[in-house]
């Protein structure tokens, strides 16, 4: 059985959250906020940083967790880490192999559209809520010098 770690990010610029259909098989024209698995020897804030260029080409900048999402299932174990960010820099474009578009959304266009359409589908709504409340800070991911 699988373990697999994912890390998904809820970017907003100027009210709007940034969002990516994709276009790989089985997830054709599903729309989600741009998330991807951990690579050996990544960490999470890394792994969500990297993910974020290689989905949009946008640079971002991560704030803190969201909140973490775990199923277990039988092909295995699901880690999702959803962290919010802030956009810095760059101009969207993407791979057109792996996503079809990128797009950003306010929270009532997220909302208005139909879950079956957007991977994760009813966890989306919960991200958007739980994203404007206290976020857990990077330092409390990161804990070093605990054992003094």
């Amino acid at each position: 059985k699988m373990k697999t770690i994912v890390t998904q990010i809820y970017v907003k610029k100027d009210n709007k959250i940034l969002m990516v259909q994709e276009n790989k098989i089985g997830k054709k024209g599903k729309w989600n906020m741009p998330a991807g698995k951990l690579e050996e020897n990544e960490t999470l804030i890394d792994a969500a940083i990297r993910e974020t260029k290689e989905e949009t080409n946008l640079d971002v900048h991560i704030n803190g967790l969201i909140a973490i999402q775990e199923s277990i299932t039988e092909m295995g174990q699901l880690i999702i880490f959803y962290f919010k960010g802030e956009y810095i820099a760059g101009e969207v474009s993407f791979n057109q192999e792996e996503i079809s578009d990128v797009k950003w959304m306010t929270e009532e266009e997220i909302k208005d559209m139909d879950h079956s359409i957007i991977r994760g589908g009813e966890t989306i709504d919960s991200i958007l809520e739980l994203a404007n409340e206290n976020l857990i800070s990077l330092d409390r991911i990161k804990i070093e010098n605990f054992l003094k």
